[in-house]
């Protein structure tokens, strides 16, 4: 892609175009499509400078404090916890109750990185506080994503 290109259109090998953006992390910019391949078989794309940005309607946004796609309404609460899963095809929420981040002990010897201890398992995970910054990372026809970043005891949590 030449340098200064902000965007790109990706089409199919018949000329469908597919839904793409261009996303900059770390001053490294990559293309990102939504791609439908067969099982064992490969698919050829077309990937084309452009001055426009690619114009498919996904249904996909992003907001503070929600996702959203064709399928699922994603809702983030104040405290930066996934609050709400609603499942539009089925019109049912998904979750009971919000979903934080955890903390739990892990006293494990023998194999620290995948064992947990099951004494440690009954304890009460410890939840980790409150937001210090939301921000929309990427908004476009391909993908849409939020970073919640947490500060709490000498420590940062970014999800």
């Amino acid at each position: 892609m030449p340098e200064g290109e902000e965007n790109v259109r990706v089409f199919t090998y018949d000329g469908e175009e597919v839904p793409s953006q261009i996303t900059v992390k770390g001053g490294e910019r990559t293309v990102v499509f939504a791609a439908t391949v067969a099982p064992v078989s490969f698919t050829v794309f077309n990937v084309v400078p452009s001055e426009e940005p690619c114009a498919v309607d996904t249904g996909l946004s992003a907001s503070l404090d929600a996702l959203e796609n064709e399928r699922y309404r994603v809702r983030i609460d104040g405290n930066g916890n996934v609050s709400s899963v609603y499942d539009k095809k089925n019109g049912k929420e998904l979750l009971s109750a919000p979903s934080t981040l955890g903390l739990r002990d892990d006293n494990s010897t023998n194999w620290p990185s995948w064992e947990i201890n099951y004494d440690d398992t009954q304890k009460p995970f410890e939840e980790v506080g409150g937001v210090s910054s939301v921000e929309i990372t990427d908004r476009g026809p391909a993908m849409v994503a939020l970073k919640i970043t947490r500060r709490e005891g000498g420590c940062e949590y970014v999800q």
